[in-house]
């Protein structure tokens, strides 16, 4: 009779509820979001024919004088005269190097002063065609830290463009060759010339034409209303050269600190243009991006996979009703899990919460129990306060938030692809988003996101068709 009356009680009067206080708001620590430096590609695009333009003005079109005499340096009875006329160089780049070559004409004459003859003359080139020489030189051009082109050049060949004797000028009746010494005269004519492409190519003003797309590249870009790409430069860096053409191109590796921000229009002010660096390897883009997930979704979603869910025990079973996630300070999280069944009421689970990089989800692989409920279980609930409940919930309790990385990608590419001014487009395209971390605040959860992109600016050239 007496267990049947306790049976009884136990029914009509149930436990009461277990109601233990909130965990303790703690400091939270200061979080300022990593920036990872990236990198992205300038290619500056250089006209030759400037450059061209000033050897043309600077090497004379002909050189020497049919009727001035010189005398041959190892043969004192003999004087020569010549005159070379050239055609306009031409230029092309291979790789570094600037190629220079042009078609030279020319003609000559020789005096030979024999010991009792009279003197003997000869000609060649004079009434026929002219004999024909070539003439090229090259300059490896590069680019220094002060912002300035600079070439190394050299004279490579000076010769008879044809082989054979078709553009050899040889006296045979004097027994005398001048061909190797009016190729000499116009190597050491263009030699002394070189200066003059290096002059040119210096006086090429690379600073303040960059100046602008690196203020234009500091200006944020709207991905959406209230998020904006900052791009954040902080240094440059020097790259390779390479040719296209008559078209010099010039890889400038550009060091940013790439980031997304939510809100209102940020303001980020370049540092002024630094120097070129030493030559940096583009890795590409990292870019940065923290989203803001509330408690509340958290908790509705919780709750959605959670409520209905059944926690067996040989004590009894539990019920799970509603789950509400919120910030405690610290780095941490608590989830407030609401229950039914053998006990009633809540309970409060601790922990630090991170991504799992296989699913893009948000756990909490540490749970434990708050301190005020711990106490407030092993009154008389020791039960529930078992290791397995806290497996349960650590398997179990998790929240997907990879739409955070779909959006990331999808925006980012729209930021990517964008017209800066005028004449410089940003082009690229996201090819990874991955979920970094996650930064529990009181108000809200921070989830950190990475974009691996690659970018570069395009410049002078009009929009890609659609």
């Amino acid at each position: 009779m007496a267990v049947l009356l306790i049976g009884l009680a136990w029914v009509l009067w149930p436990s009461p509820r277990l109601d233990p206080p909130a965990p303790a708001a703690e400091a939270e620590p200061v979080w300022v979001p990593e920036l990872a430096e990236s990198t992205l590609k300038v290619p500056i695009r250089f006209d030759l024919q400037p450059v061209i333009a000033a050897l043309e003005g600077a090497v004379p079109r002909s050189m020497g004088d049919l009727d001035r005499r010189i005398p041959l340096e190892d043969n004192d009875r003999t004087d020569v005269a010549y005159e070379v006329r050239r055609a306009p160089f031409r230029a092309s780049l291979i790789q570094d190097r600037a190629m220079i070559t042009s078609v030279l004409s020319y003609r000559a004459r020789a005096w030979y002063d024999p010991p009792i003859l009279p003197e003997i003359r000869g000609t060649c080139g004079t009434e026929a065609e002219p004999l024909r020489a070539v003439v090229s030189a090259s300059a490896r051009i590069s680019l220094s830290s002060d912002w300035r082109l600079r070439s190394e050049g050299r004279v490579d060949h000076v010769g008879p463009l044809a082989e054979g004797d078709r553009d050899r000028c040889r006296l045979t009746d004097l027994n005398i060759d001048v061909t190797d010494r009016v190729m000499d005269a116009a190597r050491e004519a263009l030699e002394g010339h070189l200066p003059e492409i290096e002059a040119a190519l210096g006086r090429i003003d690379l600073r303040s034409r960059f100046e602008g797309w690196w203020r234009a590249l500091a200006s944020p870009i709207e991905l959406t209303d209230e998020t904006w790409l900052v791009i954040g430069p902080v240094g440059v860096h020097r790259g390779p050269t390479r040719g296209l053409g008559d078209v010099l191109i010039a890889e400038i590796g550009l060091s940013a600190r790439p980031r997304v921000v939510f809100g209102d229009r940020p303001h980020f002010e370049a540092p002024p243009l630094p120097e070129l660096g030493s030559p940096l390897e583009v890795e590409g883009l990292r870019i940065r991006a923290t989203g803001r997930a509330d408690y509340g979704a958290a908790s509705e979603r919780l709750t959605e996979i959670l409520a209905g869910r059944t926690v067996e025990q040989p004590e009894g079973t539990l019920t799970l009703e509603r789950v509400e996630a919120l910030g405690i300070g610290g780095g941490r999280v608590a989830l407030d899990v609401y229950f039914g069944g053998a006990a009633r009421g809540h309970i409060f689970l601790v922990g630090t919460p991170a991504i799992d990089p296989a699913t893009n989800e948000i756990h909490v692989p540490d749970l434990s129990f708050d301190v005020d409920t711990r106490s407030l279980l092993i009154q008389g609930y020791t039960w529930i306060a078992r290791e397995e409940i806290l497996e349960f919930f650590r398997e179990r309790a998790r929240w997907p938030v990879d739409h955070l990385a779909d959006f990331a990608g999808t925006q980012l590419e729209r930021g990517l692809n964008h017209r800066l001014t005028d004449d410089v487009r940003l082009e690229g395209g996201v090819e990874s988003v991955a979920l970094l971390g996650v930064y529990p605040r009181i108000d809200a959860l921070f989830v950190q996101a990475e974009a691996r992109a690659t970018a570069s600016l395009v410049i002078g050239e009009s929009d890609p068709p659609s």
